[in-house]
């Protein structure tokens, strides 16, 4: 069977480097399955799952935001943090997801970042579903 070649780096570099059977990844339009042979693509990546099978194992990771480019039979992905869903803190999560609610909840706050909040809200979200807890 055909694999492809996946490299995910992080701000702190080459998080994952390893060939894969298929890449399920989430962008701002759509979720994309990459199979091998997938024609050359560039795109953006949400905070989400990533789902990466490799001889029929399928494991998820959770994902920051970043770019995505597919050509010649090799995956690359840039993200801003990635994370097993086996080694996610979920009370660490579940402490963010908190902490972020309640900077929302007081709006009208002047020293409350609301895009700054949201996004902190989102990995945190994004971390608990990928967890599977």
């Amino acid at each position: 069977m055909k694999s492809l070649q996946l490299l995910i780096y992080t701000p702190e570099g080459k998080e994952f480097d390893d060939e894969v059977d298929f890449v399920q990844v989430h962008t701002s339009d759509s979720y994309l399955g990459i199979l091998p042979e997938h024609a050359p693509l560039i795109s953006d990546v949400i905070i989400s799952k990533l789902l990466v099978r490799k001889n029929g194992v399928d494991e998820a990771f959770a994902v920051g935001e970043g770019v995505l480019n597919v050509k010649h039979n090799e995956v690359k992905l840039i993200v801003s943090s990635l994370e097993r869903a086996s080694e996610i803190d979920v009370d660490r999560a579940l402490a963010a997801k908190q902490r972020a609610e309640e900077r929302l909840s007081r709006v009208d706050s002047k020293d409350v970042d609301i895009a700054r909040a949201k996004a902190a809200l989102a990995r945190a979200l994004n971390r608990i579903a990928v967890s599977g807890k």
